[in-house]
């Protein structure tokens, strides 16, 4: 696992790569923007993609969410 900096631009290689985080039974996550519903994004070179990870706390309404933006 390769931690990042949630609304900064993170550097990867190129290819297949999976957004996640630490499962927690007390919340569900979702995918947005350039990830797939599962938190699959390809990276291409020269081409900058952005995932946005939400989590929904089952026991109330609250959530977050970390965007996180690639840069190739």
């Amino acid at each position: 696992a390769t931690p990042v900096t949630s609304g900064a631009t993170n550097q990867f290689n190129s290819g297949n790569h999976i957004i996640s985080e630490t499962p927690d039974p007390s919340y569900s996550a979702s995918f947005s923007g350039d990830c797939d519903s599962s938190g699959n994004v390809i990276l291409v070179t020269g081409t900058t993609k952005s995932c946005t990870l939400t989590t929904n706390w089952h026991a109330s309404l609250a959530n977050s969410a970390m965007a996180i933006c690639f840069n190739i």
